[in-house]
């Protein structure tokens, strides 16, 4: 049997091959992909960067803009900022990387989406994409007008919070988790299991502690449920025939009311119950009202 040996010329030329194929595959710097789904994706491909068939080549594609910001593809693990999938060529590790989570707007306030322990104005969430803790971020703008901005800022939540047994009772305004227990300092009695605490929103006295609180600019029912409300309400109580929008309406005994709503005229904003959202509903007569 003769045999074949390997000249040197020849086992130059194979790591030629393979040093080649190595600094080929190297130099792409996007995705090595069909040129038809580059195309797709507005990507620009290049040859004779990528091992396989001929129409797998290097795709390299154009900025990116994802909510009104500009980005670069690249793969999520490598992205600190905002991760937007479907905008990029490739596969789905491979998306759209902005700096931040975009501008938004308010009631016609202008803002910038950031997480809400970044935030020194005024953080409303239902405006921004991302986690629950990113929301439009805007200038504490308080007004001292009359209930109408009261009703103007009540307004803005509707369908957009959700309604949490005990949620928006924290340090400040603003929608919080809710409570699930049966105690006394929660006393949850609502559909069992209890989705309050995991869910960010608002109880009726949350949501209009907020409202409140965005058109005077100080917590003026702050921190406890509807009986605390209203005694902090005092000497403010009006007739059904004095009622004006931005009144409160409370329902039940004093000491024991049940709820609480904001007075429109044929209408009312309230945080209704699990399950719902901030709502604007045709207006319930209460037991009591008052001017804040």
């Amino acid at each position: 049997m003769k045999r074949i040996s390997l000249t040197p010329t020849i086992l130059c030329a194979a790591l030629f091959l393979s040093l080649s194929v190595n600094q080929a595959l190297a130099a792409c710097s996007g995705t090595c992909i069909d040129t038809t789904q580059c195309a797709n994706k507005g990507g620009t491909s290049t040859a004779g960067l990528c091992p396989g068939a001929a129409n797998i080549q290097c795709c390299t594609p154009k900025s990116c803009t994802a909510n009104g910001q500009t980005g670069t593809c690249k793969d999520i693990s490598t992205c600190s900022g905002t991760k937007t999938a479907g905008l990029c060529p490739g596969p789905y590790n491979i998306q759209c990387c902005t700096s931040g989570y975009g501008t938004c707007s308010v009631n016609g306030q202008a803002g910038t989406c950031k997480d809400t322990a970044q935030c020194t104005g005024t953080h409303t969430p239902g405006y921004c994409p991302g986690p629950s803790n990113i929301q439009c971020c805007t200038a504490s703008t308080p007004s001292s007008g009359g209930g109408s901005s009261i009703v103007t800022w009540g307004r803005t939540q509707v369908g957009k919070v959700p309604y949490s047994w005990g949620g928006g009772h924290g340090g400040s305004p603003g929608p919080t988790h809710g409570c699930c227990s049966t105690g006394p300092t929660c006393g949850y009695h609502g559909p069992q299991p209890c989705p309050a605490s995991s869910t960010t929103g608002f109880d009726c006295s949350g949501f209009t502690r907020w409202a409140v609180w965005k058109a005077r600019g100080s917590d003026v029912l702050g921190s406890g449920g509807t009986s605390g409300q209203e005694a902090r309400l005092g000497g403010k109580q009006v007739t059904r025939a004095q009622l004006q929008p931005g009144d409160l309406i409370f329902y039940g005994p004093v000491g024991s009311t049940y709820h609480t709503a904001i007075y429109v005229g044929s209408t009312q904003l309230e945080a209704p119950e699990t399950g719902q959202m901030v709502s604007e509903k045709a207006f319930r007569a209460g037991d009591r009202y008052y001017r804040v």
